[in-house]
């Protein structure tokens, strides 16, 4: 079993590279199971956390495969504000290359900017992509990542992870925190 509670899904087509050594040291640092999904192979790091699956080439084949993988409270970068839409429908997270964090509350007037910018453009008038992706771009992403992986509990690898640990994951990782790796071992035998 994973030593985490939601799998990350990374929607890989549209990665900055700038955010592939920011995700790596998370994933390796905290065994995230990663689930990376494009067209093409993604690289973002040699670790046996990360799952690529290719799918084929075609406008939602990626957004549709992490939708179908996706259960409640799971992780998924994107830059797909319709995607995201279908992340939070399913109770499950969604973070944007810049950091900006999709909510229940935020999402709908996201969809609706990008739905009245699409039909703004489709009309023949000309308007401005984003601005270019940079290095305070990636420095806001990995702050917004930190923050939402500080909220998760984390399993500690070395535990037995068994149905009493799993109902007890948030107590689980302040007792690591405040006692250490041999006293949770002996509450968990409980």
């Amino acid at each position: 079993m994973t030593p985490t509670n939601f799998t990350l899904y990374i929607d890989g087509d549209t990665l900055p590279n700038l955010l592939k050594p920011i995700l790596l040291k998370q994933i390796v640092r905290l065994k995230l199971p990663t689930i990376v999904v494009a067209n093409k192979k993604i690289t973002i790091g040699n670790t046996p956390y990360i799952e690529s699956i290719i799918v084929d080439a075609g406008a939602d084949e990626a957004d549709n495969k992490i939708v179908e993988l996706l259960r409640a409270g799971d992780l998924v970068i994107t830059a797909d504000i319709p995607l995201a839409d279908r992340v939070i429908t399913k109770d499950a997270h969604a973070i944007d290359h810049r950091g900006e964090r999709y909510t229940p509350e935020n999402i709908k007037q996201y969809l609706a900017m990008r739905n009245l910018m699409e039909m703004i453009r489709e009309s023949g008038e000309m308007t401005k992509g984003p601005k270019p992706f940079g290095q305070k771009d990636a420095q806001q992403f990995a702050n917004q990542l930190n923050a939402f992986l500080s909220r998760v509990p984390i399993l500690d690898s070395t535990l037995p992870y068994n149905t009493k640990a799993s109902k007890r994951r948030g107590l689980e990782s302040r007792l690591l925190d405040r006692l250490g790796t041999s006293v949770c071992h002996e509450w968990l035998k409980d």
